[in-house]
């Protein structure tokens, strides 16, 4: 979020939506972490505990070139 290139409109297109993605993790769960597995096909996973103390998070795929 905080490296955009200017030049890139899609990709400053969606800064907001990873901002909000950004927030709702961090008043949604404590110690949230990010595991990144693999090179240039790369599996994330981001997970934190719930208020209720459940393991909570998402995955998705980054593609590096």
């Amino acid at each position: 979020i905080e490296r955009v290139d200017p030049a890139d409109t899609a990709a400053r297109r969606l800064v907001p939506r990873y901002v909000y993605l950004r927030e709702t993790l961090r008043t949604s769960a404590r110690d949230v972490q990010v595991f990144r597995v693999g090179e240039i096909v790369i599996d994330c996973w981001i997970v934190g505990v719930d208020a209720q103390g459940n393991i909570v998070g998402l995955t998705t795929v980054a593609i590096e070139t």
